[in-house]
């Protein structure tokens, strides 16, 4: 078939017209030619001149999400720039148009969506600007529109490196919901390096709750204020997700209250793996480290976030890391901030 995208024009309308033409997206039948006829609107696509080999889409739920991604990513990803592959124009038009069918079924928008729970006002309006257009935050827009989210989940996620099955951890991704609502739609997403990473580390580990799921890339994302990922290795991607799970599945589960002022006081319950007196001697460890060491460039450091409690490993290198602000000479208890966010110190090896 021949790519097309839908044109500027025709795509500003049909997205303002979108709460008049809520029965229409209800629609067995695909209506968008005849729409555009009736609205006297000719030619609302046009032809990039790319060709590609006509797919059909597996018509279902969320376990069809695997099989549909390969099929469009297979199709797209030697065909497409980077560019043509973030435009709305061309998702638009498929969902619309060459996968109707599929778009109806999977995302039928007078259905409630486990993705679909920041949805306020008008929930049809809503999902329609999400699955159908990108009327959603920048951070998920690809991960929101039906067609978009296919092709992003595999690219995201496909390891060339592995001869064998290079859409290993696209499966293990789109198998699992938690992973893809709480991952995808986070800055860490946009390195995939680090998101390879991420992805082994789980699957490696084996299930886990949504909330260590959540929290796990949450810290994640958070080392993007201190860690400048594009300079992470692959092997450095890899120790950071391990380090950070290890962290995450160690620290507390409970938080104090948000709305405490100042932010410093959190409850901690200890994983069942560290007892109390093993708590006591690395509290002790901790308390015995302020006055004897500092922040030095080389320093490995576990730092916690003081609004949210969510601790993470940090190394302070010249070269591989960000420094600002200026770390060294910092001992423990010490805090910074790094957009917006208070850090603090709590140990340096």
């Amino acid at each position: 078939m021949l790519v097309n995208f839908m044109k500027n024009s025709a795509l500003d309308f049909l997205r303002n017209e979108i709460p008049n033409n809520v029965p229409l997206y209800n629609s067995q039948d695909k209506w968008i030619d005849k729409y555009f006829e009736d609205k006297g609107i000719e030619n609302y696509s046009f032809s990039t001149g790319i060709t590609v080999p006509d797919i059909e889409l597996t018509i279902g739920g969320s376990e069809t999400d695997y099989e549909n991604a390969v099929k469009v990513y297979n199709v797209f990803k030697d065909r497409l720039t980077s560019v043509q592959a973030s435009d709305l124009r061309l998702w638009a038009y498929l969902a619309h148009s060459v996968y109707w069918k599929y778009m109806r079924r999977r995302w039928a928008i007078n259905l409630q969506s486990d993705d679909d729970n920041e949805d306020a006002g008008n929930k049809l309006v809503s999902r329609i600007g999400a699955r159908y257009f990108f009327n959603t935050s920048k951070g998920k827009a690809f991960v929101r529109q039906g067609i978009a989210r296919l092709y992003w989940s595999a690219y995201l996620t496909y390891n060339e490196k592995n001869k064998d099955n290079p859409y290993e951890l696209t499966e293990y991704f789109l198998s699992k919901q938690d992973i893809f609502t709480v991952s995808a739609e986070r800055s860490l997403a946009r390195d995939k390096t680090l998101f390879l990473s991420a992805l082994k580390i789980l699957k490696k580990h084996g299930d886990l709750t949504r909330s260590q799921i959540r929290r796990y890339f949450l810290a994640l994302n958070q080392a993007g204020g201190v860690i400048v990922f594009d300079s992470l290795s692959s092997d450095a991607s890899y120790d950071l997700a391990k380090k950070t799970l290890y962290t995450v599945l160690n620290e507390t589960e409970d938080h104090a209250s948000k709305d405490k002022k100042d932010g410093e006081t959190y409850t901690k319950n200890v994983s069942e793996k560290v007892s109390d007196t093993e708590e006591a001697k690395v509290t002790s460890s901790i308390t015995s480290e302020l006055p004897l060491k500092r922040v030095k460039y080389n320093s490995k450091l576990i730092i916690s976030n003081i609004r949210s409690g969510v601790r993470i490993p940090m190394a302070v290198n010249r070269t591989s890391f960000q420094t600002q602000p200026d770390l060294v000479g910092l001992s423990v208890g010490d805090k910074f901030k790094i957009r917006k966010e208070i850090w603090k110190i709590d140990k340096i090896k």
